[in-house]
C-alpha cells in the first residue's frame, strides 16, 4: 500500500527555497539547460522525502520558475 505525498503547499514552500539557495541552477534553467532542471528536481525530492509525488513536484517546480522569470 504505497501512498504518494501530495502536500502541494509543502512542496511549495520546499521549491520556494530551493530555488533560492541554487540560483545559479535556476539561471541555467532559464537558459536552456534542461540538465539544471533535473538538478532542481532532484534537490526537491531530496527536501521532500520519500513517497513525494514526482509529477506534482515537476509540475508545481515548472509553475514558479516560470513565475519568477516573470517577476
Amino acid at each position: 500500500n504505497l501512498l504518494m505525498k501530495d502536500n502541494t503547499e509543502q512542496i511549495d514552500s520546499i521549491i520556494k527555497k530551493i530555488i533560492s539557495e541554487n540560483k545559479k541552477a535556476v539561471e541555467q534553467y532559464n537558459d536552456g539547460n534542461n540538465k539544471a532542471f533535473t538538478f532542481l528536481m532532484g534537490q526537491v525530492m531530496r527536501s521532500a522525502g520519500k513517497g513525494t509525488n514526482p509529477n506534482t513536484v515537476t509540475e508545481l517546480l515548472k509553475r514558479n520558475l516560470s513565475t519568477f522569470f516573470s517577476n
